[in-house]
């Protein structure tokens, strides 16, 4: 997992002039990458996490859609956390269209999950 931090350090170093959107985009590229090629030895929970997501989301997103995404799964994920970057995630997940009902679904439901555990988080001491 630590491999997965250093990837993204590089990635967001690598970023120069293209703004705080893009680094955090490419963060998203290649946090989607790894869990691709990972998916056999991470959980749904691990590669959301690397993806920048938090616990509440992640967490609900592994209950409703197993341990071991699929990489169409995955490609859906990555797509509703960038969309989410600049629309928020609930909204990303609400017009995600082009995915199968269930993931949409689930991730609508955990955006809102993890919208109220983004709260509690920032409010925690």
């Amino acid at each position: 997992m630590r491999w997965l931090a250093a990837l993204a350090v590089m990635v967001l170093a690598g970023c120069g002039e293209s703004g705080l959107e893009g680094a955090k985009q490419a963060a998203v590229d290649a946090a989607a990458g790894a869990a691709n090629v990972a998916a056999q030895y991470i959980t749904t929970e691990q590669a959301c996490l690397a993806a920048g997501q938090n616990q509440a989301f992640c967490g609900c997103l592994q209950s409703r859609l197993g341990a071991r995404l699929t990489p169409v799964q995955i490609e859906a994920v990555a797509t509703v956390i960038t969309d989410g970057l600049t629309q928020g995630l609930p909204a990303a997940a609400e017009g995600a269209v082009s995915i199968d009902p269930a993931t949409r679904d689930a991730m609508i439901g955990c955006a809102a999950q993890g919208a109220v555990g983004a709260a509690a988080e920032t409010e925690a001491p």
